[in-house]
């Protein structure tokens, strides 16, 4: 490359401002550690994953049970759901390229 073609001015990248940046904690150190990047479609145009509650009921519920030799209680917090991807072609995992 020449010095010359090092100082035009690059096109305008197509993509600006089109993808919103959603980082998660999470997600690091997972497979590939922080390297890798994934890619979701918009959920209000494209169906890719879907999540359901058991009954419709979105909230947490809690349990309470006495202990048998009335030395305390315990709680149980918690909520029923279930996962299930629609369809694959609405997202996508970039490993990384680091080794």
């Amino acid at each position: 490359m020449t010095p010359l073609a090092l100082l035009a001015p690059l096109p305008p990248n197509p993509f600006s401002g089109r993808y919103e940046v959603v980082t998660d904690a999470r997600l690091d150190g997972q497979t590939y550690g922080t390297l890798a990047w994934y890619l979701l479609a918009d959920p209000n145009i494209f169906d890719t994953v879907e999540v359901s509650f058991l009954n419709g009921m979105a909230e947490p519920y809690m349990r309470e049970n006495q202990e048998w030799d009335g030395q305390g209680i315990s709680y149980m917090i918690g909520v029923d759901f279930g996962v299930a991807a629609l369809d694959w072609r609405g997202m996508h995992k970039y490993k990384g390229n680091g080794s």
